[in-house]
């Protein structure tokens, strides 16, 4: 029980006597008699039925000057409880009290109890129904770990974020299934059997949900926690995918997969090549307006999986005229590409996919970024530029 602050918990036991015994008062007539008593909880009973002997001859006791006389009590009970005279009662000396008012305040704790649990059920299904977003869950969290409560709630907040809302204009088509179970496959499971199973998928899906649980509480991780929140809603998509169509698995060409297709047209007119092109396309050109670089391994999945979505054009044609967006692929293992690969290093790239943002012939944004098929999912990168 959390210390409580002397009057408030006057207030409280007073008032619970207060309403338990006008519930009881079935003739509305002030007063409660020995039938009426009967029905109250244990805890007010007991003192009320001593209280009625002693001064009523066990008849009708008068709700309004017994609650007067209660509330003086017990305001007396609780100060002389309070050992170190801090205005606050401690859980060891709540135990201080008279027996009826402990049990008094046992009651009022169980039924707070209560109030809480059934609001955080009643939020847990508002939610449900509604479907789950990252928004959601953290707000669901929150509440129960503000009282208390998360704990209990812990297995239920797990199956809320393995059962992610999946919105009507979520991603789609084979594309995107294909390329997902591929990259699924690859990343998670080391395997690159052209088939990504059910069972598979869904240990997939615990990962993630691992890791999701493990940014919880990190301000510092707020996008890599919605970047996995996103990513869990994905593979819940392709999940969906699998039984509608009553298989058991998600089959994919992995030899397809990791090609970069570089006789697409618009891949042709915006991968940049050398060092002068990089210079004439980008440092130059960003003296006229923003440019985004996407800086890719050629052995990277995560890149190959943006390419397979085409996410990169859609951030082009998401932004239009207001951005030029360009990809650069290297590869420090590969002679062909040293002159790309000298480039990229030189300016600073250490992973992939990287972003890069370019104004006025300088890089003013960079980062991870994991844009979808719609181009969102940049915003961080341009927010104030573009």
């Amino acid at each position: 029980m959390p210390n409580l602050i002397n009057q408030d918990l006057v207030n409280k036991l007073t008032s619970r006597i207060y309403n338990t015994l006008m519930a009881v008062d079935s003739n509305g007539d002030g007063h409660v008699n020995s039938t009426e008593r009967a029905a109250l909880p244990a805890d007010v009973r007991s003192l009320a039925n001593s209280t009625a002997n002693a001064y009523f001859a066990g008849g009708a006791m008068p709700i309004d000057a017994y609650t007067q006389a209660y509330q003086s009590y017990v305001q007396s009970a609780v100060a002389n409880a309070d050992g170190n005279g801090d205005g606050k009662i401690s859980s060891a000396e709540a135990q201080q009290l008279p027996g009826s008012v402990y049990d008094s305040v046992v009651a009022l704790q169980a039924a707070a109890n209560d109030t809480q649990a059934n609001s955080l059920d009643s939020l847990y299904q508002q939610y449900s129904v509604s479907g789950w977003t990252d928004e959601k869950i953290m707000d669901f969290i929150n509440q129960a770990y503000q009282q208390g409560s998360l704990n209990v709630y812990t297995s239920k907040v797990w199956q809320a974020v393995l059962n992610p809302h999946l919105p009507n204009d979520g991603h789609t088509g084979d594309r995107f299934f294909e390329a997902l179970a591929w990259y699924t496959d690859k990343t998670v499971l080391n395997s690159g059997d052209g088939a990504l199973t059910l069972n598979e998928l869904r240990y997939a899906k615990n990962k993630q949900a691992e890791k999701y649980f493990s940014l919880l509480g990190s301000a510092s991780s707020t996008d890599e926690r919605r970047q996995t929140w996103k990513h869990i809603q994905k593979l819940s998509l392709l999940e969906r995918e699998i039984q509608a169509q009553g298989e058991t698995y998600y089959p994919y060409d992995a030899a397809k997969m990791m090609q970069i297709n570089h006789n697409n047209a618009w891949n042709a007119a915006h991968t940049i090549d050398s060092a002068a092109e990089f210079d004439a396309k980008v440092r130059q050109a960003s003296y006229d307006k923003p440019v985004l670089v996407k800086y890719g391994l050629t052995y990277c999945m995560h890149c190959l999986l943006l390419e397979q979505l085409d996410s990169v054009h859609a951030v082009a044609d998401k932004y239009g005229d207001d951005l030029d967006v360009y990809k650069v692929w290297w590869n420090p293992n590969d002679p062909a590409m040293a002159e790309i690969s000298n480039l990229t290093t030189n300016e600073g790239v250490t992973s992939s996919p990287y972003f890069m943002v370019y104004k006025d012939g300088q890089v003013v944004r960079e980062g991870y970024a994991f844009p979808d098929e719609k181009g969102n999912g940049v915003e961080h990168l341009l927010q104030g530029i573009v």
